[in-house]
């Protein structure tokens, strides 16, 4: 999954409580979640899973929220036993997505979740588009939603799997084609340097896994981190903060190793 979380401070802060004093009891076995309540339980099997996202109700009160074929199942996160959900997910593709979600609404924040393969996106710029590249206006941004979520974001959280040392074809296009002048920066001339344009952005981070080691992938120099953290973060604000969290040896990796990178992640995330 190459997506994008763009966050930013949301007014309420809503703690997020597991397993103490909620509806029902949550009962996990195996590959399947059970929710056993007076109104609202069923199960649901991780086989048949569509979506797993994490909601909040106007009461401030956070829900699993679980989309299969045709149906859909709400639990508590305070109902009795739902701790364990997050342990059974860990495995999941797409559990750094929503480990990070929830982290992040833990510490008041809102998210915007950018999933750029849900989302249809192109990443390959078409000629026409590169001869104009220089200049692309505000006014005419190829990808004026996208535009638009960027600058009301605050943070931007890039999630995605580390290829060949760097970023997915897919995240690096969204970066071309997304990332224009007039939006993240101005065109150097003669006369002026490029001038940044994201100093409303206060916070980049990485979740990323690698195939590699720690020790290698920083022999290599870590290419992808690099360009975000480093390249990316000159168009940001000043006082810009940054993060970034791997998970080494992610071919070798087990159901522990995966459960302490996730919960590492959240640790963070939810401090921000």
């Amino acid at each position: 999954l190459a997506g994008l979380a763009l966050t930013w401070s949301g007014v309420q802060r809503a703690p997020f409580r597991t397993g103490r004093g909620g509806l029902g009891v949550v009962e996990v076995d195996e590959r399947q979640i059970t929710y056993l309540a007076p109104v609202g339980g069923g199960i649901a099997s991780l086989d048949a899973l569509t979506r797993v996202s994490v909601v909040a109700s106007r009461a401030g009160e956070a829900y699993w929220r679980f989309d299969m074929a045709g149906e859909r199942l709400s639990i508590p996160a305070a109902a009795e036993g739902a701790r364990a959900i997050f342990d059974v997910l860990t495995a999941l593709p797409g559990a750094k997505v929503e480990t990070a979600i929830r982290a992040l609404k833990v510490g008041g924040h809102e998210v915007d979740l950018l999933d750029l393969y849900e989302d249809g996106f192109d990443p390959v710029m078409p000629a026409e588009e590169r001869r104009s590249y220089n200049e692309v206006s505000l006014e005419h941004h190829p990808f004026p939603e996208h535009a638009e979520r960027l600058q009301k974001a605050d943070g931007i959280l890039f999630i995605y799997p580390t290829w060949w040392y760097g970023l997915p074809a897919m995240l690096k296009g969204w970066l071309d084609r997304v990332w224009t002048p007039d939006l993240a920066f101005t065109v150097p001339s003669p006369d002026e340097p490029i001038r940044p344009l994201m100093q409303h952005i206060n916070f980049l981070g990485v979740i990323t896994t690698c195939g590699a080691t720690r020790l290698w992938s920083n022999i290599v120099g870590h290419p992808g981190r690099r360009t975000i953290l480093r390249g990316m973060r000159g168009l940001c604000g000043k006082r810009c903060k940054t993060l970034y969290l791997a998970h080494y040896r992610m071919d070798m990796s087990t159901p522990e190793s995966r459960r302490a990178y996730l919960a590492k992640v959240e640790q963070n995330l939810s401090k921000l």
